[in-house]
């Protein structure tokens, strides 16, 4: 003990000066974590507030009606259009539908397909839009039975139930893959919104579900 106390005596301001360096070193590792998670909420908060939001409503014909109705052999097609719009203060790239849709049968009516496009490589920048014209296609037995669906079809007083989903990235953002789904009852002249959601889709989301 005696000798240990001796060399603490002798070598004291080697050892408080080892001391400062060490506590130094912590702290310098310390602060160097808070900076990176400083940095990283930083940059959260910058992509959350700068980022693009995209719209997507019914628009009318000419004939002032929501959608049109094409009947050619045993094939029914309801066509609509829709104004997609960039909202928000960053642009959205690479705008595309889901490269494989699953929308329940539920929500669009039994044997019935949902069919739109849009060019390749879609930039929105803010503020900017563009029509997407989408239908729903109904194939019937034979041609009697597709004018007999026409026919039969009671639009006027129960809509048509669509749900659009729609993919896009963010300029500042582009490892990260966006969806918005607009979801709308549509009669002759009237389109209420029954579904607005967007989210950001990760890997194991499939790219086109409607839930």
């Amino acid at each position: 003990m005696g000798k240990i106390i001796f060399f603490m005596q002798k070598q004291w301001k080697w050892i408080i000066t080892t001391l400062i360096v060490l506590l130094a070193l912590f702290i310098s590792v310390k602060s160097f974590r808070l900076s990176e998670n400083a940095l990283e909420i930083t940059r959260e908060q910058f992509l959350q507030i700068n980022k693009p939001y995209l719209s997507l409503k019914p628009i009318k014909y000419k004939n002032d009606n929501y959608f049109k109705i094409d009947q050619q052999d045993n094939i029914v097609m309801i066509k609509f259009q829709f104004e997609l719009k960039n909202l928000g203060n960053v642009a959205a790239i690479n705008v595309h539908p889901p490269n494989k849709m699953a929308v329940p049968k539920k929500l669009l009516g039994e044997g019935s397909v949902l069919q739109y496009g849009l060019p390749p490589n879609v930039v929105l920048a803010p503020g900017n839009r563009l029509i997407l014209v989408s239908s729903l296609k109904f194939l019937c037995e034979s041609v009697t039975r597709a004018k007999e669906y026409v026919a039969e079809m009671n639009i006027e007083k129960q809509g048509i139930t669509i749900y659009i989903p729609v993919n896009y990235e963010s300029e500042i953002e582009s490892d990260n893959t966006f969806q918005i789904i607009e979801g709308y009852i549509i009669k002759r002249n009237s389109a209420r919104v029954i579904k607005s959601e967007m989210k950001r889709l990760d890997k194991n989301t499939p790219s086109g579900q409607i839930e």
